[in-house]
C-alpha cells in the first residue's frame, strides 16, 4: 500500500520487544500514517527529534516516563503517546503529568492505535476506555 505525501509522522521509542513489532505493524496498515523511526533508548530521543521532526512520538514500555520527561524538556509540547500493560492508576497519572496526551493499553492494540495516533494528531487526547476514567480531570487541569 502507498503511504500519502502528507503522512503523519510518527517516532516509535520503545523497549525493542514484542510489542514494537506489533505496534509497528499495526501502524504500517494506515496509509495515513508513516514510521519516520524507531530508537531504543532514551539517550537518542533529543537527535531523532531533530532530525525526523515526527508528528507523534509514541512510547512504549518500559522507558515511558523517563522519554516523556524527556521530551517536556526538549522544546515546544510533543504529541505523546504511550502504549502500555500498566492498569495502575499511579503510573498512568504519572505519564499524564508528564505530558503524554494518549495511552492505549497493550491488549486493544489492533483495535485502538491507528485511530489514537490520529486523534493525537489532531489535537485531541485518546485514553483506552478501560483507564478513561482514571484520566478525567487530569489533563484539563494541565497537572
Amino acid at each position: 500500500m502507498k503511504k500519502l505525501s502528507w503522512a503523519i509522522r510518527v517516532l516509535v521509542a520503545g523497549g525493542g520487544n514484542n510489542d514494537e513489532s506489533q505496534v509497528s505493524a499495526v501502524l504500517k496498515t494506515a496509509r495515513d500514517i508513516k514510521i519516520v523511526g524507531t530508537i531504543g533508548n532514551r539517550k537518542s530521543i533529543t537527535r531523532a527529534l531533530q532530525v525526523l521532526r515526527p508528528d507523534v512520538v509514541l512510547v512504549e514500555n518500559p522507558i515511558g516516563l523517563r522519554v516523556i520527561r524527556t521530551l517536556a524538556s526538549n522544546g515546544p509540547p510533543m504529541r505523546i503517546l504511550i502504549v502500555s500493560d500498566s492498569t495502575q492508576a499511579n503510573y498512568i497519572k504519572k505519564v499524564i503529568r508528564a505530558g503524554a496526551r494518549g495511552y492505549v493499553l497493550t491488549p486493544y492494540v489492533r483495535q485502538e492505535l491507528v485511530s489514537a495516533v490520529r486523534t493525537l494528531h489532531a489535537g485531541y487526547c485518546f485514553f483506552s476506555p478501560t483507564i478513561e476514567s482514571l484520566t478525567e480531570g487530569l489533563v484539563l487541569q494541565g497537572s
